[in-house]
Order: structure tokens, then C-alpha cells, then sequence
């Protein structure tokens, strides 16, 4: 319907690159940007500050900057969540002497940190919470979200996805904290379950075949035509890592909510 008033929404906008390259990409559609104001969920003010930077460009388009999705006010809203929820806190129970209980942090004899052991499930009380947030402003006219991250739709299964990176490579859990970024794989089918509890449709696809639906193969052809020989190399190098099913393409999810 075109509303002259439109919130786009990102949570964890990080340096202001997705944000970005999402108003570039709308720039010629008509109206759009006139009726769009920007409001992203970043706790960084390091970040917040390049974001501010980065979508300078873009003078017509207020921004917003919150520390929390609650904090946004009421309205009409296109909201996106790219590896937002896999930040959020996990807790992990063991299974042992035939009960389940709380995984815990312990230091051993030699004074480091170290896991109690047993068969694990995980579980995300924060991103159960968000998500509920997310769905209590979809479930009134003219909303949407899209959540990408990777993650898994087997709910079933009883292995640890807790892992820390920094420098893009695996890290030791324990090691320099605070320094490495923690994460979990986000449990889509718990995402999806909530959004329906809401009464909302969804519906969870693998990033390759998002991003197929979008002519991304089309796209990179188009941005081929005219690149150096090292651009070339580059988005092709791109367009396997993000579709892939050896890579990004099968393990990172898509839950569209509307």
C-alpha cells in the first residue's frame, strides 16, 4: 500500500555496511526513501559511529540508534536481523545420573576454566525473548521481518554449538575473554515456533536458496561484465561462499515472518 511512513529496522547493524548497501540498493525505488527512516539496535558506540559515517550519504534518511529493540517506537516496520541472534546468550544442560541440569563453568586443579561433561541440549531464554518482542509489533499491519544467520532446524539434537572466533578463525572458549566473540548456532525451528504461537507466517529457507530466488547468479554476471580479471576471481569467489552448500549456502538459514 506505500505507507508514507515506514521504519527499516536492523538489529546488530554493526558498521552500517548491510544498512548500506540496503539503501543503495532502494535508492530508485520510487518514494521509498522519502517515506523510510532508518532505526538500528546497536549497544557499540564504536560502531554507532561508523555507522553515522557510513550513511552520511543517505542526508534525506534520518537515522536512529538504540540499545534496544523496545526501544523503538511503535509503527510501520521492515525489519532485518543478519547474525544478530547467534550472539544472543545460550544456556546448555548435561544430561547426568539420569537427570538434566544446568552446564556449569568450573576451575580445575590447575586453575583453569573448564566444562562439566555430558550429553547437552541448548536453549536461548534471550533470543526466545527478542523474538517474542519481533512478533508482538509483526502481528499489526504492514510488518515484516527477515533473520539470517546460521543455524539448524533439528530440534533434536544433543551437541554443543557454543564456540568463540576472533581474527575469523576458531578460538579457545576460555582464552583471551572479552576478546573473542562468542557464539551459538540459532535454533530456527524455536524462531519459527513463536512467530506461529503469534499467529504470524513463516517460513525458514536456506540462504542459497534466498539468495537464488534474487537472481544473486544473475547479478554477479552483470557485476562480472565490466571487472578486472581480480574482480572477477572475487565475486566468484562471493557468490560460492554465500551459496555453496559446502559453505554459507545450506548452513546459514532464512526465517521470513510476516
Amino acid at each position: 500500500g506505500e505507507p508514507d511512513d515506514i521504519k527499516i529496522v536492523e538489529l546488530g547493524g554493526g558498521r552500517g555496511t548491510l544498512m548500506f548497501d540496503l539503501l543503495n540498493a532502494t535508492k530508485n525505488i520510487s518514494g521509498f526513501h522519502k517515506a523510510a527512516s532508518v532505526h538500528i539496535v546497536e549497544i557499540s558506540q564504536n560502531l554507532r559511529q561508523q555507522q553515522r559515517q557510513k550513511l552520511a550519504i543517505f542526508a534525506n534518511i534520518q537515522l536512529h540508534q538504540y540499545d534496544n529493540f523496545a526501544d523503538i517506537p511503535a509503527g510501520k516496520m521492515l525489519l532485518i536481523a543478519n547474525e544478530f541472534f547467534d550472539a544472543l546468550p545460550i544456556e546448555q544442560y548435561i544430561f547426568q545420573d539420569q537427570n538434566w541440569l544446568e552446564r556449569v563453568i568450573k576451575i580445575n586443579a590447575q586453575g583453569e576454566l573448564i566444562f562439566a561433561r555430558g550429553d547437552i541440549i541448548e536453549g536461548s531464554a534471550a533470543s526466545e525473548e527478542v523474538m517474542s518482542k519481533i512478533c508482538q509489533r509483526l502481528q499489526q499491519d504492514n510488518r515484516a521481518a527477515l533473520i539470517i544467520d546460521y543455524g539448524y532446524t533439528k530440534t533434536d539434537s544433543k551437541i554443543s554449538s557454543l564456540q568463540a572466533v576472533k581474527q575469523h578463525q576458531y578460538h579457545d572458549l576460555f582464552a583471551d575473554i572479552g576478546n573473542a566473540d562468542l557464539t551459538a548456532h540459532v535454533n530456527f525451528k524455536n524462531l519459527q515456533q513463536i512467530a506461529e504461537k503469534f499467529r504470524l507466517n513463516s517460513q525458514i529457507i536456506s540462504q542459497a536458496d534466498f539468495l537464488n530466488s534474487l537472481a544473486i547468479k544473475e547479478r554477479a554476471a552483470i557485476l562480472a561484465k565490466n571487472a578486472t580479471d581480480k574482480q572477477k576471481h572475487d565475486i566468484a569467489n562471493a557468490l560460492q561462499r554465500l551459496t555453496s552448500s559446502k559453505q554459507m549456502g545450506e548452513l546459514f538459514k532464512c526465517l521470513l515472518v510476516n
